[in-house]
C-alpha cells in the first residue's frame, strides 16, 4: 500500500484530523467565494438602481450613496469648463445656500463631504434637498476625497445649454 493510500485511509487520529481540517478549509473557502460573489452582485445592482432616473427623467442624487459619488465626479470634471446641463434632485443636509453631500464612502462608514452651493440663484427647494435644473457652470475649491475640503459652486447660466451654443 502506498503512502498516499495510507494517508487517505485515515486510520490514525492525526490523519483523520488532517483530512477533516482540509475539508473544513475547502468548505470555508467555497462559502467565502459565494458570499463575495453575492456581495458584488448586490453592489452592482444597487449602483445600477442609484443611477436610474426617476419616472420624469430627473436624476436622483442621495447623500452617502453611489449616486452622490457619481454626481461629485461629474461636477469636479466640469470645473472651469463649459456649462453643464443638470436636471438633478439632490438630497442631503441643507444649509442656507447649499446642500452638503457625503460621497466616496468607504466600507468603514467614513465618507468625504462637500458643499454644493449656488450663492447667486437658489435652486428649487424640494423636501429634503434641492433641484438643480438648467445650465450651470461649476467652480471647485479644494480637491476633496479626504485630501482637503471640497466646495462646489454652481452658477446658473440659463434654462438650456443650447442657448449658450454648447
Amino acid at each position: 500500500m502506498s503512502t498516499w493510500q495510507r494517508l487517505l485511509d485515515g486510520k490514525s487520529l492525526g490523519q483523520r484530523i488532517l483530512l477533516q481540517a482540509g475539508a473544513l478549509a475547502a468548505a470555508l473557502i467555497s462559502i467565502a467565494g459565494v458570499v463575495i460573489g453575492a456581495g458584488r452582485l448586490i453592489d452592482t445592482a444597487r449602483d445600477r438602481l442609484a443611477r436610474v432616473a426617476d419616472p420624469d427623467g430627473v436624476v436622483v442624487v442621495r447623500s452617502a450613496e453611489p449616486s452622490a459619488d457619481g454626481f461629485v465626479r461629474q461636477l469636479v470634471a466640469a470645473d472651469g469648463g463649459g456649462p453643464l446641463k443638470l436636471d438633478h434632485k439632490v438630497y442631503g443636509r441643507r444649509g442656507p445656500a447649499d446642500v452638503t453631500l457625503e460621497y466616496d464612502c468607504r466600507p468603514s462608514g467614513r465618507c468625504s463631504t462637500t458643499r454644493v452651493q449656488a450663492p447667486e440663484e437658489q435652486p428649487a427647494d424640494i423636501d429634503g434637498g434641492v433641484w438643480f435644473q438648467g445650465c450651470w457652470v461649476v467652480t471647485a475649491q479644494g480637491v476633496g476625497y479626504g485630501a482637503e475640503p471640497l466646495d462646489l459652486e454652481l452658477r446658473r447660466q440659463g434654462t438650456t445649454c443650447e442657448q449658450l451654443g454648447s
